[in-house]
Formats: structure tokens, C-alpha cells, sequence
């Protein structure tokens, strides 16, 4: 049975990942363009954690520790 591919919107770039793949997956391939870690991603405007997985078409937006929001949530993993 052939992997449903899946369209990821990423800095107005379309990109094809296969259904099912986590969050943290995705992130990997895009670590080199940011300058600290990635820790959390928005898909579709909803904030998410990398552990979740891809199941539908969307707009992907990362966060790293440089983010508020990404070093809040950074921190708080650390207690």
C-alpha cells in the first residue's frame, strides 16, 4: 500500500511529507536555517509539540528557544 503524501506549507514553500510523521521529523530537515533549537511548532495557527503527528494538509511555523513562547516552554520541560 503506497504512504499517503501529505502537503507543509513552511515559509510559503510547499513541501510533501508522508502522513503520520511527527512534528519533530519535519523540524529536523529545517534545524539548519534557525539559529537555536527548535521546541515547538504552530500548525495552522495551533500551537503543537514536535511529539504530534501530521494528519492533514497544513501551514507549518516553527519556534525555537529565541521565541518567548519557545524558551517559556523550554524551561518549563526542564523542572
Amino acid at each position: 500500500m503506497d504512504e499517503r503524501m501529505l502537503t507543509v506549507t513552511i515559509d510559503d514553500q510547499e513541501y510533501q511529507y508522508p502522513e503520520g510523521i511527527s512534528y519533530e521529523a519535519i523540524a529536523a530537515d529545517f534545524q539548519h536555517t534557525k539559529k537555536q533549537d527548535i521546541v515547538l511548532v504552530t500548525v495552522n495557527g495551533k500551537l503543537r509539540e514536535l511529539h504530534h503527528r501530521l494528519k492533514k494538509n497544513c501551514r507549518i511555523s516553527f519556534l525555537t528557544t529565541e521565541d518567548k513562547i519557545g524558551n517559556n516552554a523550554y524551561r518549563r520541560s526542564m523542572r
